[in-house]
């Protein structure tokens, strides 16, 4: 139960009942229950905006992820294409070669009056030692040469146009991580706002409490044992959560375990550390960092990206899941599908859901519906 629901609990229990007065402004329709209610009606507004702050944040983390993975494919393309340039400036400079040595052997087999003599006598300093090479040479070299002249030229261009690409894809990364810590700031400041309401809040109905205690005191009692009730229930089926886990765990074969087990197996030793925007472990984890992570241990090596790994995996229908497999869930305001969790079995995954959270076990609808399976080819 959270702390504005335990409040709101409390208020019931402690409100006037029939035969009863409420003394003072507490009885007036401006009093200790109206102002109470306004207190809780701005708490649920301030949580709403925090809760859409987090999708936010989510959504940048998504973006950021592809981001990162489009510099990575450009920079893979930049070095082969660097690779193929460097190649084609090894064989224009061969040509060059052939073509200065054809011009040599026909000056010294041929005399002063051979065609290469220009390449000796010319008096225009302006003309570079190339093109004279390219007049001096036979028409099958001199073709060969503007071959693959203009075949470096044209992969100077692309690696050019790859480079801005690259420079693109690096500053979208920088305005979604920038976006994303717009976001973050700005809830914090929601945060500390709602941590002040709920102070107001409390203080409220501590006075409202106050002043029925002479005849609520016994009820006053009753609701705070049943809401320690309800937290020690929480704790206790948390703690069976982590135990039941732990036993998962610890039932996989030791030896030479399926690639499978081996992810799950890995997914569960990370419950406990914290979510991180961005985060591919180990120390911290954002959804799809945290199944990249586990089925790496595996030695199978998926993108940091939840629509990268849904194309990836096999689709399967809920039936034939298995643990290891992928569960996808959709973000609103984001391409199908926006979140993914490692299925263990059970009807439970692992996921890292959201800023503030960790790593955790949870029941597969936990985020809704799924919106697709996948597996691991």
């Amino acid at each position: 139960m959270t702390l504005l629901a335990g409040l709101a609990t409390a208020v019931a229990v402690v409100a006037p009942g029939p035969g009863l007065s409420a003394p003072g402004a507490w009885a007036s329709p401006g009093g200790g229950a109206a102002r109470i209610r306004a207190q809780q009606a701005q708490a649920v507004a301030l949580e709403q905006r925090i809760q859409a702050y987090g999708d936010r944040v989510n959504a940048m983390a998504e973006r950021y992820d592809l981001d990162r993975l489009l510099v990575a494919e450009t920079t893979s393309r930049l070095r082969q294409v660097r690779s193929q340039v460097a190649a084609a400036r090894r064989r224009v400079a061969e040509a060059q070669s052939l073509v200065r040595q054809v011009a040599v052997d026909e000056y010294v087999g041929l005399g002063q009056g051979s065609i290469t003599s220009p390449l000796f006598q010319g008096n225009d300093p302006g003309a570079s030692l190339a093109q004279t090479f390219l007049q001096t040479g036979t028409i099958t070299q001199r073709q060969a040469l503007a071959r693959y002249q203009a075949a470096r030229q044209a992969l100077v261009s692309k690696e050019s146009a790859l480079a801005r690409s690259r420079a693109e894809a690096e500053a979208e990364a920088a305005a979604a991580r920038e976006a994303a810590g717009t976001a973050r700031r700005e809830s914090a400041r929601e945060r500390a706002l709602l941590a002040r309401v709920k102070g107001r809040l409390a203080r409220l109905v501590a006075a409202y409490q106050a002043r029925q205690v002479a005849i609520r005191e016994t009820q006053a009692r009753e609701a705070a044992a049943q809401l320690a009730a309800e937290q020690a229930a929480a704790q206790a089926t948390q703690q069976a959560a982590d135990q039941a886990a732990a036993r998962r765990a610890a039932a996989l074969p030791p030896v030479a375990p399926s690639a499978a087990a081996l992810a799950v197996r890995t997914a569960l030793a990370q419950v406990g550390k914290p979510y991180r925007w961005g985060g591919a472990g180990p120390t911290g984890f954002d959804c799809s960092g945290l199944v990249m992570y586990a089925w790496a241990a595996a030695g199978v090596l998926l993108p940091h990206y939840t629509v990268a790994q849904y194309r990836d995996t096999l689709r399967i229908p809920p039936v034939q899941l298995r643990p290891g497999d992928l569960v996808f869930y959709d973000f609103p305001g984001e391409p199908k599908p926006g979140h993914v969790a490692l299925y263990i079995g059970d009807g439970e995954v692992v996921a890292a859901d959201t800023t503030g959270t960790d790593v955790r076990v949870e029941s597969m609808y936990y985020d809704g519906m799924p919106v697709g399976y996948g597996r691991v080819p």
